[in-house]
């Protein structure tokens, strides 16, 4: 279970880089991939395991290639 990914904790990284993100462009990736997570929580209740753990990977990959987007940094 430690090597799932918890949409609730990227919900919640993504909230904070938001925060103190100074760059424009981080912000809005940051802020688009809070909702994502958002949005994933919500459907939760409604989807398969299977389908949830696609729905994570999908989100997790866009997560990881705005990393390093802003001058700062995604974490």
């Amino acid at each position: 279970m430690s090597d799932r990914i918890d949409p609730l904790e990227k919900l919640a990284e993504c909230e904070r880089a938001t925060l103190t993100s100074t760059d424009p462009i981080e912000k809005s990736a940051l802020i688009l991939l809070r909702d994502l997570w958002l949005a994933l929580i919500d459907q939760l209740p409604t989807l398969s395991e299977a389908q949830a753990a696609e729905e994570i990977a999908t989100i997790e990959k866009i997560h990881a290639a705005t990393r390093g987007l802003g001058k700062s940094g995604m974490h």
